[in-house]
């Protein structure tokens, strides 16, 4: 498991990888891609379709964006016939430290809450601060050497 040190640092470089992708968000789709790189090339989609062995109906679909389920393997023959690079990425939607500290956090609550609410029926709930430190605790220790339990949902 990564390490708390090592944890930001991946995180950080995740952030500016997020930076990047946000400046590509105004590009077209994957597919309007296709479209215009053949487009600009003075490629028919019958020749498209010859240079990746599919018909020519399967580029039309594939241009159109209806086809939603296209396989990686097909994106890669076409993008390799428009003589480009294909590049998928796994971009993080936020930061992985944050978003694994409120996580945390959260299972923290749920926990000590369950905890303090079994207290309570025995009337030996802890006061507000002791709850807050337990929470504190708990989600460090959570962070620290447990956060697989975080998707355990």
């Amino acid at each position: 498991m990564i390490n708390q040190t090592s944890l930001i640092q991946v995180s950080a470089k995740f952030a500016k990888l997020r930076e990047k992708v946000n400046q590509f968000a105004q590009f077209p789709s994957i597919f309007k891609q296709i479209y215009l790189l053949r487009s600009a090339l003075g490629m028919t989609q019958k020749q498209l379709a010859a240079r990746i062995k599919c018909q020519q109906g399967d580029i039309a679909k594939l241009e159109s964006e209806h086809k939603t389920d296209v396989q990686i393997s097909t994106l890669q023959k076409t993008a390799a016939a428009l003589n480009c690079d294909l590049i998928l990425m796994m971009v993080p939607k936020s930061n992985i430290a944050e978003y694994i500290e409120t996580k945390s956090e959260q299972m923290a609550r749920k926990l000590i809450a369950a905890s303090s609410a079994n207290m309570a029926m025995e009337i030996q709930k802890p006061e507000k601060n002791v709850i807050g430190a337990q929470i504190k605790d708990l989600k460090e220790d959570i962070i620290k050497h447990r956060r697989s339990l975080l998707w355990n949902d």
